[in-house]
């Protein structure tokens, strides 16, 4: 179980004013964690530019734990 969802922030993510849903999955790949950001288009969320990432888009080990665990915004 990956835990996704186990945070969520609504937020406009990309600076063009439309709040985007990003979801975090805290324990994907085994405890390691990921963040998905699904971008809006302005009339809801578009299946076009979702983004995910873990630690190592940030220079931080995979070994990191529990990335996405809190999402502050």
């Amino acid at each position: 179980m990956d835990y996704f969802g186990s945070d969520v922030l609504l937020k406009d993510v990309t600076g063009d004013g439309k709040a985007d849903y990003t979801v975090s999955a805290t324990f994907e790949g085994e405890g390691v964690g990921a963040v998905t950001a699904m971008l809006s288009d302005g009339t809801g969320i578009s299946p076009d530019g979702d983004r995910g990432f873990g630690p190592t888009a940030f220079d931080r080990p995979a070994t990191y734990g529990a990335f996405g665990a809190n999402l502050i915004g």
